[in-house]
């Protein structure tokens, strides 16, 4: 009887200890050193930052690499509980919870190109100083709603950073877009990255979330996310 009764409270310890599992998702491209996989393994600041919170919390992430416009419907779907390194925008808050604890890092989107065609610009922060030319950017992101809105100069849509900074150096671009340090840290042995240069003042700076599911009905998880993230953040974990 004792043996049974005994039995019964490991059970029961074990069931209450036991981490719920969580299924989240991400872009399934390469951001270093925000998200990127090496070696078949996810890796990165924002990896290491939300695994580390959720297990604080109690919780077991799963993070699973989608294509970003599949990952977003999903978690517009309910599909997926979270997306990370996701921005903040009216439409994608009518289905995503976006917390300011749950910001995972803040991003700064700047314009390149070859010396002679960043020299060439008068650039004050208005998207005008571009009319005409041509600026190539990755299929499927929002730049920001000033880039986005604009019909002043020609939008190419490729499929890699890769591919952007090969179209700038043959001069098939004028200039690209992309998040700077992304491109400087996956670029950085790559001798192409030293025939550009940058523009210094950002086209659109954001900060970028792991966003949390409305559809999933998630209950107080969002908001303990926040408060570990922000706990990690003040004593300098990450």
């Amino acid at each position: 009887m004792k043996k049974i009764f005994l039995i019964l409270i490991i059970s029961c310890f074990a069931a209450h200890t036991k981490a719920t599992t969580l299924s989240i998702s991400r872009g399934d491209g390469q951001y270093p050193p925000f998200e990127w996989k090496k070696d078949g393994k996810l890796t990165g600041i924002h990896i290491d930052f939300v695994q580390l919170a959720a297990k604080n919390v109690g919780l077991k992430l799963e993070i699973q690499s989608l294509p970003w416009a599949r990952a977003v419907k999903y978690l517009k779907l309910g599909n997926t509980a979270g997306l990370l390194f996701m921005s903040e925008n009216p439409t994608r808050k009518k289905f995503a919870i976006f917390l300011s604890g749950n910001i995972i890092s803040r991003t700064q989107l700047k314009i390149f190109g070859l010396k002679k065609n960043i020299n060439s610009l008068r650039f004050s922060g208005k998207m005008t100083a571009f009319k005409e030319r041509t600026i190539g950017h990755q299929r499927g992101y929002s730049y920001g709603k000033e880039f986005d809105n604009s019909i002043l100069f020609k939008k190419v849509e490729v499929e890699s950073k890769a591919q952007l900074l090969s179209m700038a150096v043959k001069n098939k671009i004028d200039f690209g877009i992309v998040n700077q340090l992304e491109m400087i840290y996956e670029f950085r042995d790559n001798p192409n990255l030293k025939k550009i240069s940058w523009l210094n003042i950002p086209i659109e700076e954001s900060d970028v979330y792991i966003a949390f599911s409305k559809k999933q009905k998630l209950g107080d998880i969002p908001q303990k996310f926040a408060k570990e993230l922000t706990k990690l953040k003040k004593i300098g974990e990450y």
